[in-house]
């Protein structure tokens, strides 16, 4: 019995364990299925919440809070990185506080505190979390290693590109022994001082190079560097980069790049100085611009193609805008009035043929806004176009050819300011009236009845002026014009040009205008040898007209018997524009044209340039200025002279130490004894009663020797 019962309770024990482990394997399926359906933040949320299952079986409680462990761990390595990726987190940092570990202890303190007590109580639960969490930090750990030492040698490449870079702002220009001693003094310094390898150096040296390379002030120094040898901190020799296969490809960027940069050094520099001699010669005012034309040369660093011109005209232009602008510089700086800056620029765009294109812009604004009438009621449009009008006037008065011609004015612009002018010098109206004269004058007719008028007073105008007797009655307009003047026709033309714009001024009458239209014609005209010459050119009247005769003069001596012509004041000029006078035969009808050789002997026209005229008038002013400065310097002499004499003439005595010093060193005059020089303090007298006081300076000496004795006058 006792076996049997012995038996059966065996029985039931194994039945038990049997049942548990039936249990405990369901359970597992339960929570591994349940692991499996679950995500990260589900499995966060249960346990948050308290609704996770509880298993009775231990593993499988183990398996679900091991698993909740786990996504507690990956939630905060995930934030972690994510922190990383933007930024926030910088593990190359060496700053206080941004250690890896240290953040990912703070950061699971943190997530702990979060956690429900029965979870942090659970040993599978913690193992879980503390399994994910130091699985990320020796990866976080190591990348942050690898990232500080990256960090730490870029920091140091840093240091090694800058001093390579002060290296070169330090040798722009120096020979290539100075850029050799330089550069080995520094390749050792930065190795020794940053730990970098040679072939660490050298890439930062090759980049240096790369970004120099295309630097004009560095170039020289880049190409010299290429070929230096160096050593390394150990002692090593370092090859030049030149000669290292390495770099083969980068030298050869490089060397391609010095090689443009040099040719564009080479073309700026060539054009720079053709800048400044243009510059130099707008300064001097001696006509040597008008004179410059392209220019040619070679590239030295361009093998391909290396014939090369400069434009003047782009040269001139760019010459121009430079000196404008230092021109407005400078008067700002010594806050100059606006007159004494239009007097520099005028002073040097007039000589040299220059259009301002302020003065352009200014000149031409008001004629454009009056195409609308209602501008003409604005005040401060009609202030501002009475300034361009007398400014207009001053500079009309002083070179007309430069108005009309170089500053590129257009027709209707010049007709507008031609009646301005005419309205205010000639007729004697007011500013406000000549501006509302010229204003009628250019503008365009309303209607057909307006245009007729205006188209029959031309006419009218064209018939007074061609039925003028020749004569008699038209020279009597220009008294300043010989009757025996072989151009008459163009000169009526001219004036008729200029009575036909007069006569659309409201209240012209067609005599005031004709009479007016001489006047203008005869301000811009010169008489030279039976030719009348309209708008003269570049210089005043008086000296145009002295220089052309003078260089007529020259050519009759050179040129006038090829030619046929009798004598100098047969000879004439006729303006074919652009500063270029025709020299012709006045004495024949028409003005014959004549001919010279030029500096190949080819035979070409006759002609008289406004360079030549200048040059003229630059040595004259030149003789006149050298014959002032010799008179300056006669009277200077004849002062000093006389001064000489004054101390000749002055006894010893009556001079101070310094000025008797002065009369001894003066040199003897002819037929005069010489004189002693002075010995120390004392003079000697040239004469016995040079010796002897007067009795005025004697009682002055007792008083000043003797001041205490009663006979001498002391007290």
């Amino acid at each position: 019995m006792s076996s049997f019962n012995h038996a059966l309770s065996g029985f039931g024990t194994a039945a038990l364990a049997q049942q548990k482990r039936q249990q405990a394997e369901i359970e597992g399926a339960r929570a591994n299925k349940l692991i499996a359906g679950m995500t990260r933040d589900e499995a966060i949320e249960r346990v948050q919440n308290g609704t996770m299952p509880n298993f009775a079986d231990p593993y499988a409680k183990g398996l679900v809070e091991g698993n909740a462990g786990q996504a507690y761990g990956e939630r905060l390595v995930l934030g972690i990185q994510d922190q990383i990726a933007a930024g926030k987190i910088d593990l190359s940092s060496r700053e206080p506080g941004t250690n890896i570990e240290d953040i990912l202890t703070k950061a699971a303190n943190d997530e702990l505190q979060n956690m429900p007590q029965w979870f942090q109580a659970s040993k599978h639960a913690m193992a879980g979390f503390q399994k994910r969490v130091e699985g990320a930090r020796d990866a976080l750990m190591k990348a942050q290693m690898e990232q500080r030492q990256a960090r730490f040698n870029r920091e140091m490449e840093g240091v090694a590109f800058d001093q390579f870079n002060k290296m070169f702002d330090a040798s722009a220009g120096q020979p290539p022994e100075a850029v050799q001693q330089k550069l080995r003094g520094v390749y050792l310094d930065i190795g020794n001082n940053t730990f970098l390898r040679n072939d660490q150096l050298d890439q930062q040296l090759m980049n240096v190079l790369r970004n120099r390379a295309a630097d004009p002030n560095s170039v020289e120094t880049v190409v010299h560097a290429l070929g230096v040898d160096r050593v390394g901190r150990d002692g090593e020799k370092v090859p030049a980069l030149g000669q290292n296969p390495r770099f083969a490809a980068d030298v050869q960027q490089i060397r391609d790049i010095a090689r443009n940069t040099l040719t564009r050094k080479y073309d700026d520099t060539v054009e720079q100085q053709a800048v400044a001699n243009v510059k130099s010669a707008m300064e001097r005012q001696d006509g040597s611009l008008w004179t410059m034309g392209n220019a040619t040369y070679k590239n030295p660093y361009d093998r391909a193609s290396p014939d090369r011109s400069v434009s003047l005209d782009k040269v001139k232009e760019k010459a121009v805008n430079d000196w404008l602008t230092w021109s407005q510089q400078t008067a700002e700086s010594r806050r100059e009035s606006p007159d004494n800056r239009f007097e520099r620029e005028w002073s040097v765009l007039t000589a040299n043929n220059i259009a301002n294109p302020v003065w352009k812009e200014m000149l031409s604004g008001p004629p454009k806004a009056f195409a609308n009438p209602q501008a003409l009621t604005n005040p401060a449009t009609r202030q501002a176009a009475i300034a361009a009008g007398e400014q207009f006037m001053r500079m009309n008065e002083r070179n007309h050819p430069y108005v009309k011609n170089t500053l590129g004015l257009d027709k209707n612009t010049l007709d507008y300011y031609q009646v301005y002018d005419a309205a205010r010098q000639q007729l004697g109206k007011t500013p406000d009236e000549a501006l509302d004269m010229a204003a009628a004058a250019i503008r365009t007719p309303d209607n057909e009845n307006d245009l007729a008028v205006r188209a029959q007073r031309a006419k009218d105008v064209e018939a007074k002026v061609k039925s003028m007797d020749f004569s008699t009655s038209f020279w009597s307009y220009l008294p300043f014009v010989n009757s025996d003047a072989k151009n008459a026709g163009a000169v009526q033309k001219r004036v008729l040009d200029v009575a036909t714009l007069y006569t659309r001024i409201p209240g012209m009458s067609l005599d005031d205008a004709v009479k007016t239209a001489v006047e203008t014609v005869q301000k811009r005209s010169t008489y030279i040898n039976g030719h009348v010459v309209t708008d003269n050119g570049w210089l005043p009247p008086k000296q145009f007209t002295g220089n052309i005769e003078a260089a007529l003069g020259d050519f009759h001596k050179q040129y006038g018997a090829s030619n046929n012509v009798a004598k100098a004041t047969d000879l004439s000029i006729e303006p074919m524009g652009g500063g270029v006078f025709r020299i012709i035969d006045a004495a024949t009808e028409g003005g014959r044209p004549l001919y010279a050789k030029d500096a190949k002997g080819n035979v070409v026209p006759a002609t008289i340039t406004m360079p030549m005229l200048l040059g003229m008038q630059k040595q004259k002013d030149n003789a006149d200025a050298a014959a002032r400065m010799d008179a300056q310097i006669k009277t200077r002499d004849a002062a000093v002279e006389v001064e000489k004499e004054r101390l000749r003439g002055t006894p010893d005595r009556l001079l101070s130490p310094a000025k008797r010093e002065e009369k001894a060193a003066l040199p003897n005059k002819p037929n005069e004894p010489l004189r002693l020089a002075p010995v120390g303090a004392i003079a000697t007298p040239r004469s016995v009663t040079e010796a002897v006081p007067p009795k005025a300076f004697e009682d002055l000496f007792k008083k000043l020797l003797n001041p205490g004795n009663p006979r001498t006058g002391g007290r």
